[in-house]
């Protein structure tokens, strides 16, 4: 999974919960008496990918918001702020500010800042201090977690890629299964070939990102929901000639407690009651942990091939029945597709 997937998928679970991520131009009102404090969500990934903070303003309920959101000022923090990890007894790692390009809704388009350091890998076992200090005022908010150790799959089992495994069985649906975290998001990558009538060759890739799970950490693939994230994540394409199926790709990203219990607890609650799930001091908002893992390269039975080729709501697809055998590169286009 790149860096760029990792962020997008990270902030998903919080975009799923309560319609803020990285990028999100959505903001919450508080009561008056909480106005001017700041308002934190901060993903730490145990990987030691990029990792994000976003810092706002909380803004009263009693305020115009179509005033407020034409000015960035009235909800982005007043003073500067440096933001910082530290680990232990260890020195402190400093946060850059980063302005994302504008992104569609309603809030000001040059408001999307967002903290961010690349490389910082955290040690398990021993907690991360997140500490965001204000400049001016010397005021600070502070919050400290684990990070999450990276999730491991138990089906299909790590190293047996090489295996084939049947995905038409409607007896037994092919299944994927895995340990650790507390809340997951499961992703399923399609990689093809696309031959173009030009005779142009294309190597692509769909990625269909699952819906967030709690409970059991597994998830069934029944073959006529196979076929519906095909649908979804192939595009019909009148310059293909036809298509090969190459193999697929699985990956789990993983929340740990902090994430799961505000996102379980939280979406019960529209007033201040969903604050104590937060776990900041000196601020609101939440410090959470991630960690990922995939499962390359899974195979198929040759008769899933014919299944491609044959099914009446898979033909304009143009998949072959044969399975492309060739060297897969890195694909010349990702699409991706959420479950909602």
């Amino acid at each position: 999974m790149n860096i760029i997937q990792t962020i997008r998928v990270a902030w998903l679970f919080v975009m799923l919960a309560i319609g803020l991520g990285a990028c999100s131009t959505e903001i919450d009102l508080y009561k008056d008496e909480t106005v001017n404090e700041l308002f934190v969500w901060a993903c730490l990934d145990g990987s030691g990918g990029v990792q994000q903070v976003k810092i706002r303003k909380a803004i009263s309920e009693e305020d115009q918001l179509v005033e407020v959101i034409k000015d960035p000022a009235h909800y982005l923090p007043p003073h500067p702020l440096e933001v910082s990890f530290s680990q232990g007894a260890g020195k402190s790692f400093q946060l850059q500010p980063v302005l994302y390009p504008p992104q569609e809704g309603t809030f000001a388009e040059d408001s999307n800042l967002i903290y961010e350091i690349a490389g910082f890998q955290p040690r398990f076992g021993q907690a991360v201090t997140l500490t965001i200090k204000d400049q001016v005022t010397g005021k600070e908010v502070t919050s400290s977690i684990n990070a999450l150790p990276m999730p491991r799959f138990t089906y299909p089992y790590p190293g047996s890629e090489n295996a084939r495994y049947s995905f038409t069985d409607k007896l037994r649906p092919f299944h994927i299964s895995w340990l650790g975290g507390n809340c997951w998001i499961w992703s399923i990558s399609i990689k093809y070939l696309d031959v173009l009538q030009s005779g142009d060759t294309i190597h692509r890739k769909g990625i269909f990102y699952g819906e967030t799970k709690y409970s059991e950490p597994s998830r069934e693939f029944p073959v006529d929901y196979l076929w519906n994230i095909f649908r979804k994540v192939i595009p019909v394409d009148r310059e293909v000639d036809y298509r090969m199926f190459y193999r697929f790709d699985f990956g789990v990203m993983a929340g740990d407690y902090n994430l799961a219990n505000y996102m379980q607890n939280t979406a019960q609650f529209k007033d201040k009651r969903r604050e104590q799930f937060c776990n900041m001091t000196g601020g609101t908002g939440l410090f959470y942990s991630v960690n990922h893992t995939e499962l390359k390269n899974i195979k198929t039975y040759d008769l899933f091939g014919y299944y491609l080729h044959t099914t009446d709501t898979l033909l304009p697809l143009k998949f072959s029945e044969f399975f492309f055998t060739g060297f897969y590169k890195d694909p010349d286009s990702i699409r991706l597709v959420n479950s909602e």
